[in-house]
């Protein structure tokens, strides 16, 4: 790992302007080309999901809303995010790549004391 390689670059290029906001979590992660794969191919169909609703959606503020809190979330998390809405089911993803990972995640919405209890 270590560096970026072409092998990032192409793959982050493959999501357009959308690639800056996977780029920080790719150099947080320290993530190999095929972690960054796995990565795009996640956020691909979260936005896909999320896109699929917006053109459901008629209330613009609602979902200007929705992005901008989740870009948010991911800034402060530094990870990639999903809020949806589907009828009156809303969901909020966080993603994670291992155990540490996710131990991580949990300290930080939890508190750095949550497994000392």
């Amino acid at each position: 790992h270590g560096e970026r390689s072409t092998g990032h670059a192409k793959v982050l290029a493959g999501l357009g302007q959308d690639a800056d906001l996977l780029v920080d979590t790719v150099k947080e992660k320290d993530l190999s080309v095929r972690q960054t794969e796995e990565l795009v191919k996640k956020f691909s169909r979260t936005q896909k999901v999320q896109s699929e609703e917006q053109t459901e959606e008629k209330d613009e503020i609602k979902i200007d809303y929705t992005a901008i809190l989740a870009e948010r979330i991911r800034r402060n998390l530094g990870r990639p995010v999903a809020i949806t809405e589907k009828g009156k089911k809303r969901k909020l993803e966080l993603y994670y790549e291992d155990e540490k990972d996710l131990e991580e995640l949990i300290c930080k919405l939890c508190g750095k004391d949550f497994f000392n209890e």
